[in-house]
């Protein structure tokens, strides 16, 4: 069997050569970015979200929100889930996720038109991909009620009121959430007006931890 799945690589390399998402240049390994690209990754140290004055959640990134990682991040705009599955694999490989406790992944979700019109949430097959490497459980645990202008093309001072009320518990999710160390996961922040949201509407389950897991943050 692992004869015949190293035959079956072998054979993918030679026909679709593995290639650098950013510069194109052909690869030797399943890589993301060449060695170059990574190089232009400016990484960040987490940062905490305030939830309350006693709650916070940190936040994980893989970097800030310059090319290479933001062309990840644009790829949902074309239908790329690729892209997508590549910022969950470099969530548990380049930051400090894999040393993190968490008990369940929560993608933040998307008002179900805009889902319909993209054909996926680029938040919940990063957390999909970060479960197959974790053995963590995704729960959609969170559902979005209405539909909201993107964060990004509003002035920082509206993201806050822009998500208020945007989004509530999925009861089906509840008894298994309560109590547990959450880890939410998105593809960008901008002010982290989003995730606060999110934190807020799970406090009624009085979760161990609230944590965050972004693609690449605003800075």
């Amino acid at each position: 069997m692992m004869y015949a799945q190293q035959l079956l690589h072998k054979v993918r390399h030679f026909f679709v050569p593995p290639f650098c998402r950013f510069c194109k240049r052909f690869l030797s390994d399943d890589l993301v970015f060449c060695v170059h690209c990574f190089d232009l990754i400016e990484p960040l140290v987490t940062t905490m979200v305030q939830i309350t004055r006693t709650v916070d959640m940190k936040v994980f990134s893989i970097g800030a929100y310059h090319f290479p990682l933001k062309l990840l991040i644009l790829a949902k705009s074309w239908s790329d889930r690729t892209a997508a599955r590549q910022l969950g694999m470099l969530s548990w490989s380049m930051t400090d996720l894999k040393f993190h406790q968490f008990d369940v992944i929560v993608p933040v979700p998307l008002y179900w038109s805009r889902r319909s019109q993209r054909g996926f949430n680029q938040a919940e097959i990063m957390a999909r991909t970060i479960s197959l490497l974790s053995s963590k459980p995704v729960l959609n645990l969170v559902k979005r009620r209405k539909a909201t202008p993107f964060q990004s093309l509003l002035p920082a001072a509206q993201r806050q009121l822009n998500v208020e009320d945007a989004f509530q518990l999925n009861e089906q999710y509840i008894s298994e959430c309560a109590g547990k160390n959450i880890l939410f996961v998105d593809d960008l922040m901008t002010t982290g007006a989003t995730l606060h949201a999110m934190g807020k509407i799970v406090l009624p389950l009085n979760p161990a931890s609230l944590s965050a897991m972004v693609g690449a943050r605003v800075i």
